[in-house]
C-alpha cells in the first residue's frame, strides 16, 4: 500500500530528474502528457483482454470496450510518440514496456483474484508510468535516441 506508493513516487522522481538533463523542456513536457495518457489506456486495453473480477466492487461498473474506442485510445498517446521519436523507438516502448506490462498485470490478476479490480487497475497505471520513464531514460543512456 503506502510504501508501494512511497517507491512509485522515489523512482518517478528519479527518472524524472534523469530526463531534465537530457530533454528540452518542450520535450520533457510532451513525453509527459503522452506517458500519462499511455498509461491512462493501459486499463482500457486490460479491459479488452481480461475479464472484471467478482471481487470488485467500482471495476464491476465499467464494460469491455469496443475496437473504435480502443484504436482511439492507442492512437490519441501513439501518434505524438511515434512524431516526438521515430517509429522504432516508438514500438519498443510500446510493446515492451507497456503493452508487457499490462498483459503480465492482467494475467496474474486473473490467477490471483479471479479478473481485474479497480486496484489492480490503479497499479497498472502506476506501474506502466514507471516503465515507460524507465524505457525512455535507459533508451536516452543508450543512444538510441
Amino acid at each position: 500500500g503506502v510504501l508501494a506508493l512511497i517507491l512509485v513516487m522515489a523512482a518517478r522522481i528519479g527518472f524524472l530528474i534523469a530526463l531534465v538533463s537530457e530533454c528540452t523542456s518542450l520535450q520533457l513536457i510532451m513525453l509527459l502528457a503522452i506517458f500519462h495518457g499511455a498509461a491512462r489506456f493501459q486499463p482500457v486495453a486490460q479491459l479488452a483482454c481480461f475479464s472484471i473480477s467478482p471481487h470488485a466492487k467500482l471495476a464491476i461498473l465499467t464494460s469491455r470496450p469496443d475496437a473504435l474506442r480502443l484504436m482511439v485510445g492507442a492512437w490519441v498517446w501513439i501518434l505524438p510518440l511515434i512524431w516526438l521519436a521515430s517509429w522504432r523507438v516508438s514500438v519498443l516502448v510500446v510493446i515492451l514496456s507497456v503493452l508487457f506490462c499490462s498483459y503480465a498485470i492482467g494475467y496474474l490478476a486473473t490467477r490471483q483474484v479471479g479478473g481485474l479490480t479497480g486496484d489492480v487497475m490503479g497499479g497498472t497505471i502506476l506501474l506502466g508510468e514507471i516503465t515507460m520513464l524507465a524505457s525512455w531514460v535507459i533508451m536516452l543512456n543508450l543512444g538510441l535516441l
